[in-house]
């Protein structure tokens, strides 16, 4: 067994000493999770969870610059051009998600991606506006997805109570299915918006209690439309909670919400289907 306290004090750190502890003493998992929690300062592993997850966030510098790209064309004016926005990941976009994955979610599967840091919209979009609205909303999502660790999933069934997509919650808009692989759990966002989401407060409220579910709104306000006053909940069973927890204190401390109404992206005449790496800007700063 090791002599020396945990050092660093992170999770695995203490599931590590955890499987000392096990050994050493005879003691079952969770005794020795518990104790290994305990010598690293924390009440317990939920804790170390919750309180470790801002801090992992705030040490992890965004260093992979992704690149989106999408193109369109005015009907009436015959005008066109291309629209381009940089976002800054803590990882490349392809150990976000497989191919596979992306190809799971409406928007970033109707993309494709160029030389691992490009991902480029397929459609010919009808204005300037329109593009701009997507490419935000695709950069929102890959923040999501680089905070929360989730990926899209097909088993929409699965995020439901009981599998049944007849229990979804009171108001549910612009929903979408998560997964979680390093445990093999389900969570669903929900994005509704906010004037009508406060008045079905006390519906959610009871449908969360009489399905043992959990429904947090993240203060981050979201994927969807946050310019037009949708508001992000993560939904999930009561089982995962903590989890939950530390996915949404990893969420709230994003940058603010890339929005269309404020485009920081760059307006390029309409050329081939990639930008030139002349051609990119420098990518949004991390930071509140």
């Amino acid at each position: 067994m090791r002599s020396s306290p945990i050092s660093p004090k992170t999770v695995s750190g203490i599931k590590s000493y955890a499987r000392d502890l096990k050994k050493s003493l005879g003691i079952d998992h969770q005794a020795a999770l518990q104790m290994a929690s305990v010598a690293a300062g924390y009440q317990n592993l939920d804790h170390a969870k919750a309180a470790t997850a801002k801090l992992l966030v705030k040490v992890t510098t965004p260093r992979h610059v992704t690149v989106l790209t999408g193109h369109w064309k005015d009907p009436e004016t015959h005008t066109k051009g291309t629209e381009c926005l940089t976002i800054a990941l803590s990882k490349p976009l392809l150990e976000l998600a497989t191919h596979e994955q992306m190809k799971l979610h409406m928007l970033l599967g109707d993309s494709f991606i160029y030389d691992g840091q490009q991902l480029v919209c397929n459609a010919l979009r009808s204005g300037q506006d329109s593009t701009r609205f997507t490419l935000c909303q695709l950069a929102r999502t890959l923040q999501f997805m680089d905070a929360t660790c989730l990926r899209p999933s097909s088993s929409r069934s699965r995020i439901y109570p009981g599998g049944n997509v007849r229990n979804r919650p009171p108001g549910a808009d612009h929903t979408r299915a998560w997964y979680a692989p390093d445990t093999g759990a389900f969570y669903m966002s929900d994005e509704p918006y906010q004037d009508e989401a406060h008045l079905l407060d006390q519906k959610r409220s009871q449908w969360a209690q009489q399905h043992s579910y959990s429904v947090l709104q993240a203060k981050w306000r979201g994927m969807h439309a946050p310019e037009a006053g949708s508001r992000l909940y993560l939904i999930g069973s009561n089982s995962r909670l903590s989890d939950m927890q530390a996915m949404l204190a990893s969420i709230d401390d994003l940058p603010n919400a890339i929005r269309c109404d404020a485009w920081a992206g760059a307006s390029l005449p309409y050329g081939g289907l990639i930008v030139t790496p002349s051609q990119i800007p420098a990518p949004l700063q991390a930071g509140k």
